[in-house]
């Protein structure tokens, strides 16, 4: 909440962000999925190859283990509650 969520809250462009939480055994998974306004947006977070996670100093104090790249998809669909 205090690197990647915070950092991405204060850019233009940003849309809102959702952190899922999944345990298995004895580990717990959690995906941060981010929404962008525009492509454009998405690179002026993760840079110029998007593909590539942005990674902060610190996260191995919470024993992450974190995938290296990242999955980019357009939303063509949202309901409303």
């Amino acid at each position: 909440m205090t690197t990647g969520v915070a950092q991405s809250a204060g850019l233009p462009g940003h849309a809102g962000a959702h952190i899922l939480r999944k345990e298995t055994g004895d580990e717990v998974e959690f995906v941060l999925i981010t929404y962008w306004t525009s492509w454009e947006a998405v690179q002026r977070f993760a840079g110029v190859d998007v593909s590539v996670a942005v990674l902060y100093p610190g996260d191995e104090n919470f024993e992450l283990i974190p995938s290296k790249t990242v999955d980019h998809h357009q939303v063509v669909f949202a309901s409303q509650p």
